[in-house]
């Protein structure tokens, strides 16, 4: 009986120990699959624009603007409206991302995502700022969360460059082209 507590024991401490950094590895996980995603469907929809010498569009699936988190669909913008019309072509759509991960837009980025022929950001000058989509392991705002990061951010400049922003620093929040802190939220965006 002493032999069976000492080993009960023993797989309670590794489980004590094992436990958190377990599910701090799913939750990296988690968050770079749904970042690795979201920036696939980015690149393909520019690339489809500079192949198909017109504009596309990623078009949230959602009716609440800047949440990505329900789905997309990427379409030909042949018309420039920013919409997928019933006569223009679904070139993919994405399925929403699964609880409790959350992929919310800054409001450059609100509901449409297009890309001109030229493969700039729709809408914007050269200079423009783009805007910034944050993936989030819950509603938490950018950072960290007892003391692990719960957030990582995508990047799209006016030139239409999209790229996923490192944390250098290790405060747990990305930062952006400057070297400061990005901003974004991991919450919907008030209208």
């Amino acid at each position: 009986m002493i032999e069976l507590m000492v080993v009960l024991a023993i797989v309670a401490i590794f489980l004590a120990l094992g436990v958190p950094s377990l599910q701090a590895f799913f939750v990296r996980i988690r968050l770079a699959t749904a970042t690795n995603d979201f920036g696939a469907a980015l690149a393909l929809a520019r690339t489809e624009a500079i192949k198909r010498g017109h504009s596309v569009v990623m078009k949230s699936s959602s009716g609440m603007p800047g949440n990505w988190g329900d789905g997309w669909q990427i379409c030909a913008d042949v018309n420039n409206n920013r919409a997928c019309d019933v006569s223009e072509e679904i070139i993919r759509v994405g399925e929403p991302v699964q609880a409790p991960v959350t992929v919310y837009a800054s409001n450059g980025l609100a509901g449409a995502i297009g890309f001109r022929a030229d493969g700039r950001f729709f809408d914007t000058p050269l200079t423009g700022p783009g805007g910034v989509i944050a993936v989030c392991y819950g509603t938490t705002t950018l950072g960290p969360v007892d003391g692990q990061p719960r957030s990582r951010a995508i990047l799209v400049n006016a030139s239409g460059r999209i790229r996923v922003a490192a944390d250098n620093n290790g405060d747990g929040i990305p930062e952006g082209d400057t070297g400061s802190n990005i901003g974004g939220t991991c919450s919907a965006p008030t209208p």
